[in-house]
């Protein structure tokens, strides 16, 4: 699969992960989510070359040409609270 669609994808799970977990008080395992979502990915693409792995750095500029969303929590608990 192309990297422009694996990314689209991949920023629609997130997304979709991010709306339903992303609430106040989880923003460790949501980043952290995010984090091993990256990780997963570098390691699937180096699977596709023939050289031993992707650097870091690689990945940072891909990333950067194809950017994933940002981990966030849309929902807080103190929001609603304040506005009942």
């Amino acid at each position: 699969m192309p990297v422009r669609k694996q990314q689209k994808v991949l920023a629609l799970k997130l997304t979709g992960h991010n709306g339903y977990y992303g609430i106040t008080g989880n923003s460790r395992a949501i980043g952290r989510f995010s984090y091993w979502v990256k990780w997963i990915w570098r390691k699937w693409l180096d699977r596709r070359s023939q050289q031993r792995h992707m650097p870091w750095k690689r990945f940072e500029q891909l990333m950067k040409r194809f950017p994933l969303p940002p981990p966030r929590c849309p929902h807080s608990l103190y929001r609603r609270a304040a506005n009942p």
